[in-house]
């Protein structure tokens, strides 16, 4: 088994043939869809789908807002573009954090064209990027982001068609992409230049207490049905952040129901927010 811890905190495994033991704590994986059945036997949960595009490199009429300039990845200021790079990742990973050295490896990697990472900027304000790496087995559209203040003008589109236009230049006739289920801007840009989906790839979680305390009872005297109280820790989710990512489908997946009470306590002198669920016991 390999496991890698990424600069969110998550712990990702990747289990070899036959293997039926895993480390305490919270896991993730990422697999093809396909391959998912040796991680839920182990209790993986699916929580994230992602679908693999294949678009067409085309010429695309777009240009920047006036407002703003572009700037290659090798000319930037990297401390100012990792923390863009933080922010941007928030609504997929909450809490992703590059530490500076690994972001410089990670930008700089043996991939890396300066033409095809650019970053969208005001003035010194780094405002949007988009990153397409030269991989061995071909291009890989691997990041588009824009802050969430300056959505909605075009600059997503504009980057790619800056992108697309070099690798015309270059003769490159597509690339790849990963994007998420739920992420409807993305997949409409990209289905809008006539991206096709050729598979998908699905996230799990085994739950394993490392966010969340777990306090199940009966419910009365009779034993009809039983109470699990859920304490998920504020700083890391919340009832509206990755719990209902992670442990909503965990439960309810097992035939656990949502009663909807809800309210913020103390654990040990740890903030966390209880949610109760139910299950009939007969």
């Amino acid at each position: 088994m390999r496991t890698f811890v990424r600069p969110d905190g998550r712990c990702f495994v990747s289990l070899e043939a036959d293997e039926h033991e895993l480390p305490p704590g919270e896991l993730y994986a990422i697999v093809d869809e396909t391959d998912a059945d040796p991680y839920e036997r182990l209790g993986f949960v699916r929580q994230r789908r992602e679908y693999t595009y294949v678009i067409p490199v085309a010429a695309i009429a777009a240009e920047l807002p006036p407002d703003l300039g572009m700037v290659s990845a090798a000319a930037a200021d990297l401390d100012r573009l990792r923390k863009l790079d933080d922010l941007l990742r928030q609504d997929l990973h909450p809490g992703w954090r590059w530490k500076p050295d690994d972001f410089q490896d990670e930008t700089f990697q043996a991939a890396f064209d300066p033409r095809t990472y650019l970053i969208a900027a005001a003035d010194e304000e780094y405002v949007a990027l988009v990153r397409v790496w030269r991989n061995p087995g071909g291009w890989r559209l691997g990041f588009v982001g824009v802050r969430r203040d300056w959505r909605r003008r075009g600059i997503a589109r504009a980057l790619v068609a800056e992108v697309f236009g070099v690798l015309l230049a270059d003769g490159v006739g597509e690339v790849t992409a990963e994007i998420d289920d739920e992420n409807i801007a993305s997949r409409a840009l990209f289905e809008g230049l006539g991206a096709r989906p050729v598979g998908a790839q699905i996230e799990l979680c085994r739950h394993d207490g490392a966010s969340a305390r777990v306090l199940v009872r009966p419910s009365g005297p009779d034993d009809a049905e039983a109470i699990a109280v859920v304490q998920v820790r504020s700083s890391q989710a919340g009832f509206a952040g990755i719990f209902p990512a992670e442990a909503r489908r965990f439960y309810e997946s097992r035939g656990w129901r949502l009663d909807g009470l809800e309210k913020d306590v103390e654990s040990f002198g740890i903030p966390v927010t209880e949610v109760r669920y139910r299950i009939g016991l007969r």
